[in-house]
């Protein structure tokens, strides 16, 4: 078996970080470009999966918000009444307020699909009233990510701060 022979290059950091990896070295037994690798390799983990940071809480907040929606959705869908259009209307404006998302195209079309009588009417709106549902979902998920990731990058550049 042939051994490929490592390549190796040289980094500038400052001397705050390069006693940081001293100290790692020393306490994991390792040498420096394990510990700056195995560094690397966490921090690539974090950004490519937030879930691993410790946000339950978020990620339940958004969850609830998104059954809450969902039932009141289904409620309205099931039975077109003012007063579950006036329920769900609430559950967006929480939504809206809570978690920073826009809904007012999604409360449109439910108030137009409300207002129309006409079956034949209601039957074409249907797919404009889910797809729109569909995005406020998607747009409520999406915030939580962004949300999450701007911890993330304010941690990171935190830390990097303080080892300056």
């Amino acid at each position: 078996m042939k051994r490929v022979k490592k390549v190796w290059k040289t980094i500038k950091v400052p001397e705050g970080v390069k006693a940081r990896i001293d100290r790692l070295k020393k306490k994991y037994n390792k040498v420096a470009w394990e510990v700056v690798f195995e560094a690397v390799s966490i921090y690539e983990t974090i950004l490519a999966k937030p879930k691993y940071k410790n946000s339950l809480p978020l990620l339940e907040k958004v969850a609830w918000y998104i059954t809450k929606l969902s039932l009141a959705y289904g409620s309205f869908r099931e039975n077109t009444t003012l007063e579950n259009l006036e329920n769900l209307a609430r559950r967006v404006r929480e939504v809206e307020n809570r978690l920073g998302v826009n809904g007012q195209e999604f409360l449109r079309i439910s108030e137009r699909y409300y207002i129309v009588k006409d079956p034949l009417i209601r039957e074409e709106l249907k797919p404009t009233l889910n797809s729109e549902f569909k995005t406020l979902i998607k747009d409520m998920i999406l915030k939580a990510l962004a949300d999450e990731n701007q911890e993330i990058y304010e941690l990171v550049d935190a830390l990097a701060r303080t080892s300056s």
